[in-house]
């Protein structure tokens, strides 16, 4: 059996051997749903990066918005256990990540 050695005192190319299985997609076919435990967990880290979102600075907009777009938002927000700011924000991260404007 051979010894492990932790990833931090890995060489590059020893780096690229040890992870290259990380580097092609997972099939849908060999896919799973959570396990409620691991569910627990992702959503813990989910509340740990908004807490940490919500540290940063702030700033109160006003805007006007269609109102159909408010109620299907407003929707969406409570199927996922968001509130309306946090989907529009995501929204807007999501938007200028896409036409690579996020820094």
């Amino acid at each position: 059996m051979r010894k492990r050695t932790a990833y931090t005192k890995l060489g590059l190319r020893e780096l690229q051997e040890a992870t290259k299985q990380f580097d092609k997609e997972i099939p849908w076919e060999e896919t799973r749903p959570m396990s409620p435990e691991n569910e627990r967990r992702f959503r813990r880290s989910q509340c740990a990066s908004l807490a940490h979102r919500r540290s940063q600075k702030r700033k109160t907009v006003v805007v006007a918005l269609d109102s159909m777009l408010v109620d299907q938002s407003d929707k969406y927000a409570a199927e996922h256990g968001l509130s309306r700011s946090e989907v529009i924000e995501r929204s807007l991260q999501s938007a200028l990540e896409f036409v690579g404007y996020m820094h």
